[in-house]
């Protein structure tokens, strides 16, 4: 079996010339660089050089050996790399699913950010509902979730993200665009714009106004930012998520505060009993910052 330090020995001598100076660059002195060559040399069953006095030149068969010997390294050079890749996550892919709510501008410019310092990393995003979403995770189509925590699955891991509330959208120019919060009876005989069933938040909103308000609903709308969409054109009023608000800030909706306030928790999602690779542990640390900071809403 070959020895690689006397594999490393030839190459140098080669690469720099001359004995002494691949003694310097091993480390050892040049009696032993030379015994390794010559061990080298039984090992292979071929004469490697051409000795005159003190000089050496590569024979014909030392020439073709070497061609493969900086195979070897070269090869070795690059697996060295790719741990260096792996490490600083310079390269990496991920399949992500994510709630349709979040497939936004507001996400996009977290998402940016996210992949802007890794330019070497790719990215596969889908785009469906929290039950697709945990199987998409459960079956492995997809390393990581986001969705709301409405669903359990033995085979998922759900790290949950501080909840937000669902706000209401006017149009700018509305009757209720100057309240600083809404409760049910505001949105009395208002055009309401719903969002289609079957959500939960669609449910939660149906229990917002469980007391007899009554609402006029003409219009349900999926996704979300459709609903808010139709409310910048003066089409009615509704209750979305912020994400899908904040898509429309200065566009010609308001969003307002409502009580009693509804909670959305979200989480992210990734297999149980299975340790994340760096580029998914980053995307999980720094999504939660930014949740939590309420830097997606700004």
């Amino acid at each position: 079996m070959l020895n690689p330090r006397q594999i490393e020995a030839f190459r140098l001598v080669v690469t720099e010339k001359g004995v002494s100076r691949a003694a310097a660059a091993m480390g050892v002195t040049q009696p032993a660089v030379s015994r390794l060559i010559r061990e080298f040399e039984v090992s292979v069953g071929l004469s490697l050089f051409d000795r005159t006095g003190t000089r050496l030149r590569l024979t014909r068969e030392g020439s073709e050996l070497y061609r493969e010997v900086e195979n070897y390294f070269n090869g070795l050079n690059g697996i060295f790399q790719r741990a260096l890749d792996i490490r600083g996550q310079r390269e990496g892919t991920m399949r992500l699913a994510i709630l349709p709510a979040l497939t936004n501008s507001v996400f996009s410019k977290f998402l940016a950010r996210f992949m802007g310092e890794r330019p070497n990393s790719a990215i596969s995003v889908y785009s469906m509902p929290s039950s697709q979403i945990i199987d998409a995770v459960a079956s492995g189509q997809c390393d990581i979730g986001v969705g709301t925590v409405a669903f359990e699955h033995s085979n998922v891991t759900a790290h949950r993200l501080d909840s937000v509330q669902a706000v209401a959208v006017v149009p700018t120019q509305h009757k209720l665009a100057k309240k600083k919060g809404l409760i049910p009876s505001d949105f009395a005989n208002q055009n309401f714009i719903s969002i289609a069933p079957p959500t939960l938040l669609r449910l939660h909103i149906d229990a917002f106004f469980a007391h007899g308000v009554p609402r006029q609903l003409k219009i349900e709308s999926q996704p979300l930012t459709v609903a808010v969409g139709l409310v910048a054109a003066g089409l009615g009023v509704s209750i979305v998520d912020p994400f899908s608000a904040a898509e429309y800030r200065g566009r010609g909706v308001v969003a307002i505060p409502i009580e009693p306030k509804i909670d959305i928790a979200c989480a992210i999602f990734y297999r149980a009993r299975q340790s994340l690779f760096r580029l998914a542990r980053d995307f999980v640390d720094e999504l939660s910052k930014a949740y939590k900071g309420q830097e997606l809403f700004r």
